[in-house]
Protein backbone atom coordinates (compact mmCIF):
# COMPACT_ATOMS: atom_id res chain seq x y z
CA UNK A 1 0.00 0.00 0.00
CA UNK A 2 1.41 3.37 -0.96
CA UNK A 3 1.26 6.40 0.99
CA UNK A 4 -2.46 7.82 -1.44
CA UNK A 5 -3.78 4.52 -0.07
CA UNK A 6 -2.69 4.64 2.73
CA UNK A 7 -4.10 8.11 3.66
CA UNK A 8 -7.29 7.39 1.82
CA UNK A 9 -7.28 4.34 4.20
CA UNK A 10 -7.04 6.25 7.50
CA UNK A 11 -9.87 8.02 6.71
CA UNK A 12 -12.18 5.59 5.70
CA UNK A 13 -11.21 4.25 9.33
CA UNK A 14 -12.01 7.66 10.66
CA UNK A 15 -15.21 8.13 8.84
CA UNK A 16 -16.25 4.71 9.74
CA UNK A 17 -15.31 5.09 13.61
CA UNK A 18 -16.98 8.54 14.39
CA UNK A 19 -20.21 7.37 12.60
CA UNK A 20 -20.43 4.31 14.53
CA UNK A 21 -19.06 6.40 17.97
CA UNK A 22 -22.22 9.03 16.97
CA UNK A 23 -24.58 6.75 16.16
CA UNK A 24 -24.00 4.08 18.73
CA UNK A 25 -24.52 7.30 21.41
CA UNK A 26 -27.01 9.47 19.57
CA UNK A 27 -30.14 10.09 22.07
CA UNK A 28 -33.71 11.82 21.04
CA UNK A 29 -32.98 14.53 23.06
CA UNK A 30 -29.53 15.46 21.46
CA UNK A 31 -29.24 18.49 19.14
CA UNK A 32 -29.90 19.15 15.82
CA UNK A 33 -26.64 19.79 14.82
CA UNK A 34 -25.27 16.38 16.05
CA UNK A 35 -28.12 14.56 14.13
CA UNK A 36 -27.09 16.17 10.92
CA UNK A 37 -23.23 15.44 11.54
CA UNK A 38 -24.41 11.91 12.11
CA UNK A 39 -26.96 11.60 9.18
CA UNK A 40 -23.78 13.69 6.96
CA UNK A 41 -21.64 11.05 8.17
CA UNK A 42 -23.83 8.03 7.56
CA UNK A 43 -24.27 9.35 3.60
CA UNK A 44 -21.02 10.09 3.00
CA UNK A 45 -20.62 6.38 3.74
CA UNK A 46 -23.32 5.20 1.56
CA UNK A 47 -21.66 7.14 -1.10
CA UNK A 48 -18.60 4.51 -0.77
CA UNK A 49 -18.75 1.38 1.33
CA UNK A 50 -20.04 -1.88 0.19
CA UNK A 51 -23.44 -2.23 0.26
CA UNK A 52 -23.27 -5.35 2.55
CA UNK A 53 -21.31 -3.21 4.95
CA UNK A 54 -23.41 -0.12 4.87
CA UNK A 55 -26.17 -2.62 5.39
CA UNK A 56 -25.09 -4.38 8.44
CA UNK A 57 -24.53 -0.67 9.78
CA UNK A 58 -27.91 -0.17 9.53
CA UNK A 59 -28.95 -3.65 11.03
CA UNK A 60 -26.33 -3.01 14.23
CA UNK A 61 -27.31 0.94 15.23
CA UNK A 62 -31.30 0.35 14.78
CA UNK A 63 -31.55 -3.30 15.70
CA UNK A 64 -28.48 -4.97 17.22
CA UNK A 65 -28.24 -8.58 18.01
CA UNK A 66 -25.93 -11.07 18.70
CA UNK A 67 -25.02 -12.19 15.10
CA UNK A 68 -24.93 -8.04 14.06
CA UNK A 69 -24.16 -5.49 16.25
CA UNK A 70 -21.65 -2.51 16.61
CA UNK A 71 -18.65 -5.04 17.36
CA UNK A 72 -19.66 -7.93 14.59
CA UNK A 73 -20.11 -4.84 12.23
CA UNK A 74 -16.12 -3.43 13.42
CA UNK A 75 -14.65 -6.50 12.87
CA UNK A 76 -16.24 -7.09 9.61
CA UNK A 77 -15.23 -3.27 8.14
CA UNK A 78 -11.58 -3.75 9.71
CA UNK A 79 -11.42 -7.13 7.47
CA UNK A 80 -12.54 -5.17 4.08
CA UNK A 81 -10.26 -2.46 5.12
CA UNK A 82 -7.35 -4.50 5.63
CA UNK A 83 -7.93 -7.08 3.11
CA UNK A 84 -7.66 -10.33 5.63
CA UNK A 85 -9.45 -13.21 6.84
CA UNK A 86 -7.82 -12.65 10.07
CA UNK A 87 -9.77 -14.54 12.88
CA UNK A 88 -7.59 -13.40 15.53
CA UNK A 89 -9.51 -10.42 16.47
CA UNK A 90 -13.04 -10.84 18.03
CA UNK A 91 -15.99 -8.89 18.79
CA UNK A 92 -15.37 -9.65 22.61
CA UNK A 93 -11.85 -7.93 22.40
CA UNK A 94 -13.58 -4.32 20.55
CA UNK A 95 -13.22 -1.90 23.53
CA UNK A 96 -16.04 0.79 24.87
CA UNK A 97 -15.70 3.52 26.77
CA UNK A 98 -18.88 5.18 28.89
CA UNK A 99 -19.67 6.69 31.97
CA UNK A 100 -17.82 4.16 35.14
CA UNK A 101 -16.31 2.04 33.20
CA UNK A 102 -12.99 0.67 35.07
CA UNK A 103 -14.64 1.04 38.72
CA UNK A 104 -14.72 -1.71 40.98
CA UNK A 105 -18.33 -3.53 41.89
CA UNK A 106 -18.92 -2.23 45.55
CA UNK A 107 -19.82 -5.75 46.40
CA UNK A 108 -19.72 -6.12 50.15
CA UNK A 109 -18.29 -9.75 49.18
Amino acid sequence: MDYEEYSIWLIQAEKIGEYLALARTLKEDDSKENYRRVSALSYELALWMPDYLYKAIGQAVAHPNDNCNISTVIIDIRRWLLETNSDELEPRHIIYHAPGIGKKNESPN
